[in-house]
């Protein structure tokens, strides 16, 4: 039960469910964790994702959350 009160505690503080959805889950991570959070994109062509993968495995190092 206490799923649907957060779900709806959050899409009250995002302005409603269409903003829920277009909201970055970066800032969706941050609103329920409290911690940073970094937001990367997949390039289309795999060997130009070299700064994605060397941030994943410095946080991963650091014990960081990592979620995709």
């Amino acid at each position: 039960m206490w799923f649907n009160v957060l779900e709806k505690a959050v899409v009250l503080a995002c302005g409603g469910e269409e903003n829920l959805l277009k909201a970055e889950t970066g800032q969706l991570f941050t609103m329920l964790t409290g911690c940073n959070a970094i937001t990367g994109k997949v390039k289309e062509e795999p060997g130009k994702n070299g700064k994605l993968l060397q941030l994943v495995c410095d946080s991963l190092r650091k014990n960081y959350i990592v979620h995709a």
